[in-house]
């Protein structure tokens, strides 16, 4: 079977001296891999459409577990993402999170757009620290791994609340569990009600907020023991070039 679908190329990997496997995640179908022949040629037609960060058109024929491209359209290179070396490691970081967090032929609409939305926001940012929490924040909400931050995520009261947040537990941590739980880590007010706030408001809304850079750098540290815990389950590769450059 045939299928035509609008996708952002996640990863490439090379499988021989023309030849790659894309990953790609696609509006309608979710994420697919695809065989792609020659790709790696210069003169290949599918040379420019198969990197990183590019999306377009693609029409694959379906085998599977892996597909084949066919036929592929380039509507956005995204050049930009790939002149500064901080937006290449966010932009990277936005993609692998994506691939490690989806299963294969899983549709996710609302993410697709959520990634092509930030891709595009990241070319223009100053900011990287806040594209990355807000980015971050909406997949683990999209995915369904929101942290509770209005009631325990241990008990779920919803008196006695303070700046306490475990990352095991999911969330914000009531004085009575506090004891009880070995993760339990103190975090600024200001950085919880960021959270929360973004958690309500829309992406385009939360790249507004105002932030310092103390506060963000709080903010990321504390998602992205999240996103390892509940989410990717596993350390993530642009992650650790982010925060170890």
């Amino acid at each position: 079977m045939e299928i035509r679908t609008q996708g952002i190329v996640l990863s490439r990997k090379r499988v021989s001296d023309n030849d790659l496997l894309i990953a790609l995640f696609t509006k309608t179908q979710g994420k697919v891999r695809l065989y792609v022949n020659g790709a790696r040629h210069i003169k290949s037609r599918f040379h420019m459409v198969t990197h990183p960060f590019v999306s377009g058109s693609f029409l694959y024929k379906d085998k599977g577990e892996l597909g084949t491209l066919i036929q592929a359209d380039l509507e956005k290179s995204r050049m930009p993402l790939r002149e500064n070396y901080e937006r290449l490691m966010v932009g990277t970081y936005m993609l692998e999170l994506i691939e490690v967090s989806v299963e294969l032929s899983d549709p996710v609409p609302r993410l697709y757009d959520l990634l092509d939305f930030a891709l595009d926001a990241l070319m223009a940012a100053n900011d990287y620290g806040l594209i990355r929490a807000v980015y971050t924040l909406k997949v683990i909400q999209r995915l369904g791994f929101e942290p509770q931050v209005s009631n325990c995520a241990s008990c779920g009261a919803t008196n006695e609340l303070v700046a306490l947040f475990s990352v095991s537990t999911g969330g914000v941590i009531c004085k009575a569990c506090a004891p009880e739980i070995a993760d339990v880590k103190r975090i600024s007010l200001e950085a919880l009600k960021w959270i929360n706030v973004g958690l309500k408001s829309p992406y385009a809304t939360i790249q507004a907020l105002g932030a310092s850079d103390t506060m963000m750098a709080s903010v990321n540290k504390l998602l992205d023991a999240y996103v390892v815990a509940h989410v990717a389950r596993r350390p993530l590769k642009s992650l650790e070039l982010l925060t170890n450059p």
